[in-house]
């Protein structure tokens, strides 16, 4: 699965990884993201991809709900993690134009933990809208 310009995170997320352990953590799945795209051969479908992708959503809003209350809920669901990341910080966008896409990827790296299938086409397209949070989230993080 290609999906275009991942590597361009790459400097952001290692200058934002000097910060805590959650964005290190992001900056790792980050770089599983861009060598899966580099090795195609090696995968047969999305789902890796897509685990290691609500693994870095996951675990920057983490970082920026830790940043404003010092925790951070301990669960996976990214909808959740944004509804208490607006909730306890300044951070603001639209969350009802992301939850149908967040869902659909905590349900594909779930999919991926227990060895069930995944659409790859639905992943792409929560991949593309979310893209545009994973900024917010990155231009939040670096102002804090």
């Amino acid at each position: 699965m290609k999906i275009d310009k991942i590597e361009e995170y790459k400097d952001e997320l290692k200058e934002l990884s000097k910060k805590s352990i959650l964005l290190k953590k992001c900056y790792e799945h980050l770089g599983a993201m861009i060598l899966i795209e580099q090795n195609q051969d090696y995968f047969f479908d999305c789902s890796f991809f897509c685990y290691n992708y609500q693994q870095l959503l996951e675990k920057l809003m983490k970082h920026c709900i830790e940043i404003n209350i010092g925790d951070y809920f301990r669960g996976h669901k990214l909808k959740k993690l944004l509804e208490l990341l607006i909730q306890n910080s300044d951070f603001r966008v639209d969350k009802s134009k992301y939850n149908p896409y967040l869902l659909y990827i905590t349900s594909c790296a779930e999919n991926y933990r227990y060895d069930e299938e995944i659409d790859c086409e639905a992943f792409r397209e929560s991949f593309l809208i979310t893209k545009e949070l994973l900024n917010e989230l990155i231009k939040y993080a670096k102002e804090k």
